[in-house]
């Protein structure tokens, strides 16, 4: 299925990137250096067994927040304008869980521009929503947002090429992936389209994007606890590990957005839409499975003001999560998937402060109401911020 989606995709992209022949580029990234960090306390009981929201399938770097401080993110990002035409662009980055921390070469890429269209390839992230590449030090919020967790595994990552072009306030792209990345897995491709319109009204911004991918799967795993996907040395299992999902996974997103300013103030709203199909078969280790039907939905809606050097910011995300088993199965093989959510639908609160105190850094308040399942866990955390432009230039950031 991804093959069929990925060929009118690659025809679309040659359109796009040899149209527009006489317009001039002003899309490739300057020449410049960032170092962006979050770190969080975090008033919340230990964290002893692994993240799990009944009723989804989960995966990626979906793990749960942690008590006491914690170093969230940290991020070495450069770009390098070559020439008119292309540059090279890296990203190295880390994070602390379990009590252990980790820094990889996250992204490596090569834009090329070509007229009014970039090419870009590598190890890069998506550009259809930014719901599927979580970052503390690049989010209004300490925590990732429900949405992110269930249908990105939080940070999508993969090797691919994306080919992307604009016309006045419209832009589009087309991308495809090797299929390492949740919900791809074990290399079995991806590819993904998006659109979007960005108007500019009196003093106000209007986003409006709609996307859609298609991510085939064979024996996809929850591999967030185990040796392959190591995060430190406490035993923690997913009760799913054993459990591999075979089958092709369809998205579909909506995503709007406006900006107002004023003299010394700024108002702005988000609301994103996605819906995820799953048609395949689960399957553990003892060859019991069962074909699948899922249809999982969720929502998104944000609210934020900005003055001076204060962010006050409030999220609500919710997802309905439906799952039909077309064989039967047993009690025990369905409690290993996870699926059994008793009609509860997933919901979580958030409410942000942020106080820039100094040009290059900010402390960050938040607390938070999450019901997975039938009780709801309410906390709070407090975190400090940085983003530093490395070539002195100031670099902007929610």
């Amino acid at each position: 299925m991804t093959k069929l989606f990925l060929g009118p995709a690659l025809c679309l992209a040659l359109s796009m990137a040899t149209a527009n022949a006489h317009e001039s580029l002003s899309q490739l990234p300057a020449t410049q250096m960032y170092l962006r960090g979050a770190m969080t306390y975090r008033d919340i009981a230990d964290n002893t067994s692994a993240r799990m929201i009944p009723g989804a399938l989960l995966g990626g770097e979906a793990t749960a927040p942690e008590k006491s401080l914690q170093l969230d993110d940290i991020q070495l990002v450069g770009h390098y304008l070559a020439d008119d035409s292309y540059a090279i662009s890296a990203k190295i980055s880390g994070h602390e869980h379990n009590g252990d921390s980790n820094l990889t070469l996250e992204n490596i890429w090569l834009t090329w521009g070509l007229n009014k269209s970039l090419i870009e390839i590598g190890r890069i992230t998506t550009d259809i929503t930014p719901t599927a590449y979580y970052h503390a030090s690049e989010s209004a919020f300490n925590e990732a947002s429900l949405l992110s967790d269930v249908f990105f595994g939080r940070h999508f990552n993969d090797v691919g090429v994306r080919v992307k072009s604009s016309l006045h306030s419209i832009n589009a792209g087309i991308e495809g992936w090797r299929g390492g990345a949740w919900p791809s897995a074990n290399n079995e491709g991806a590819a993904s389209a998006f659109a979007s319109w960005q108007p500019v009204f009196y003093n106000s911004q209007l986003t409006l994007k709609t996307w859609a991918m298609n991510a085939t799967s064979v024996d996809r795993r929850d591999d967030r606890y185990t040796n392959a996907h190591t995060h430190g040395s406490t035993a923690i299992v997913s009760s799913a590990a054993n459990i591999g999902f075979t089958g092709e996974t369809q998205l579909f997103g909506t995503f709007a957005s406006i900006e107002h300013n004023m003299i010394q103030t700024r108002v702005f709203a988000e609301f994103e839409w996605i819906v995820s199909k799953l048609n395949g078969t689960l399957a553990d280790d003892n060859n019991q499975s069962s074909q699948i039907d899922a249809e999982y939905s969720g929502s998104r809606a944000l609210l934020g003001v900005a003055s001076q050097h204060h962010q006050w910011t409030v999220q609500f995300d919710n997802l309905i999560l439906k799952n039909h088993f077309l064989t039967a199965i047993n009690q025990q093989f369905l409690q290993q998937t996870g699926l059994m959510n008793n009609g509860t639908n997933p919901q979580k609160l958030m409410f942000a402060w942020q106080w820039d105190f100094h040009r290059d850094l900010s402390l960050r308040a938040q607390w938070q109401s999450e019901k997975l399942s039938e009780n709801t866990v309410e906390y709070g955390s407090l975190g400090i911020v940085w983003s530093t432009a490395i070539d002195g230039a100031r670099l902007r950031h929610r």
